[in-house]
């Protein structure tokens, strides 16, 4: 076998040949095969020589140029040698000039965007990449080349790998990347690594905050959500869609744009379909958590059955705190809509609360956001009737007495109390339940929380009135 000094001195011996330095550059190529041999062939010298005849023979042979572009491909998968590249040589240079060199070329395109990827990988390099206009120019492969499969599909890979840093990624929406996305997955949408690559950039562009107006107001909604809808047996896929939704959905526009295109159905179907994937329903609740706190939505997700949907995921997985705690969160907001009081009670969504409670009687945190939902439908009367003939008021009680030395379970169980002693029949079972030893409790406890003083204080004076 020939030595890797001995290709590489051929290489700088005959740098001006093009036929002799094909030979020699394809051994190199399967030299660099091997992830030891890569970091010999840096340390030699190797990556130097071959920007450099890459520089040299730029115009004159492309047959050249896809050789060494494709050893220069195995090199870069050694972060040391991208490094190296971006740091020490003229790489990005000449791979830009050569890509506009020669437009019509498209395996030499594919290889050169193999490049980009693999080199956009490291952070400071796709920094590098974009400040001298390479994400331009990768964009505008894309667009010139829509129909050409592999390009678009190892573009998408390259878009994915440079959006890891926050400013390359704002960088690609402001150069209008995310139409360029987006139109790559419709023109292909059979093609599975074509959507999951897409998917994977917009979940990675969806990140950062600046860029969530500009994909809010694009096609992006409607396409994630033809996505999903077609692909709920793959977890991997449906878990980076609902990604991209739920950062989405952080801003109010959006979050109401996703619910006017249907997403919310969408959503509440792959609940169910993805039920037993405790990672992917955390994502999915994300979706329904951020979108029902507008108000225009709430109505959405219970005409989209949300609340028999969150009720038949906190049964299935009753003994997971984290998902329950995710499900109760949706309740909360829901729980503030008086026109929904008749949906909480025919999905019996209080037993559901309840049984949360009496399963992690011991979780503070879970104890503290069912008690919010409680206090909430505590405003109206067909769910408070439906919480005090549950037992619902008791239970609390027990709680707060259980949990006296526990602020986060105190703070929100005291705004129940204050709530249930304004109605007759929960003064009653409250004060049955030693809810005036309770109050006093509280408060001398709880001096230094002017919160928990002022609700303590509230239910001690209602529980003087009679019953």
């Amino acid at each position: 076998m020939t030595s890797l000094e001995n290709i590489l001195d051929n290489i700088r011996q005959n740098i001006e040949k093009t036929s002799t330095l094909s030979n020699s550059c394809i051994q190199l190529n399967n030299f660099a095969l091997n992830s030891t041999n890569r970091i010999k062939i840096r340390t030699s010298g190797g990556l130097d020589l071959l920007v450099e005849v890459l520089k040299k023979h730029l115009q004159r042979s492309v047959g050249l140029c896809e050789t060494v572009v494709g050893a220069l491909n195995n090199c870069s998968l050694d972060e040391q040698n991208t490094i190296h590249l971006c740091e020490q040589t003229t790489l990005l240079d000449e791979l830009i000039l050569l890509c506009q060199t020669h437009p019509n070329e498209t395996l030499l395109l594919s290889r050169s965007i193999g490049l980009f990827w693999n080199i956009g990988a490291v952070k400071s390099n796709a920094v590098k990449i974009a400040q001298k206009g390479g994400v331009k120019v990768l964009l505008g492969i894309m667009k010139n080349n829509a129909s050409h499969v592999d390009i678009q599909s190892r573009g998408l890979a390259a878009l994915t790998s440079l959006a890891t840093s926050d400013q390359v990624s704002h960088h690609i929406v402001t150069e209008n990347g995310h139409l360029q996305i987006l139109s790559a997955m419709e023109s292909h949408p059979e093609n599975a690594q074509i959507k999951l690559r897409g998917i994977n950039t917009l979940f990675n562009l969806a990140a950062l905050q600046q860029n969530l107006k500009p994909l809010g107001s694009s096609r992006a909604v409607e396409v994630v959500k033809t996505v999903l809808e077609n692909n709920l047996s793959d977890t991997n896929l449906v878990a980076r869609c609902s990604g991209f939704f739920m950062n989405l959905s952080l801003i109010a526009e959006n979050s109401i744009r996703i619910a006017q295109e249907g997403v919310i159905s969408s959503i509440m179907r792959a609940i169910l379909y993805c039920s037993t994937e405790e990672a992917v329903i955390r994502r999915l609740l994300g979706i329904v958590i951020n979108t029902s706190q507008e108000q225009s939505n709430r109505l959405t997700i219970a005409q989209s059955r949300g609340l028999d949907v969150i009720v038949v995921l906190m049964r299935q997985h009753i003994s997971s705190p984290g998902t329950l705690i995710k499900c109760i969160s949706v309740l909360i907001s829901l729980s503030l809509d008086e026109s929904l009081q008749n949906a909480f009670v025919k999905s019996q969504a209080v037993n559901a609360v309840l049984l949360a409670i009496k399963t992690h009687i011991k979780d503070p945190t879970l104890l503290g956001t069912s008690i919010v939902v409680l206090s909430n439908l505590f405003f109206f009367d067909t769910t408070r009737v439906d919480i005090i003939e549950k037992n619902g008021v008791k239970l609390v009680m027990e709680l707060l007495k259980n949990n006296i030395s526990k602020e986060a379970v105190v703070e929100r169980g005291t705004l129940f109390l204050l709530n249930g002693t304004c109605d007759t029949k929960a003064r009653k079972i409250i004060n049955e339940e030693q809810g005036k030893r309770v109050c006093q409790s509280i408060i001398n406890m709880y001096k230094r929380n002017p919160q928990i003083q002022k609700r303590a204080s509230g239910a001690l004076k209602n529980l003087s009135i009679g019953y």
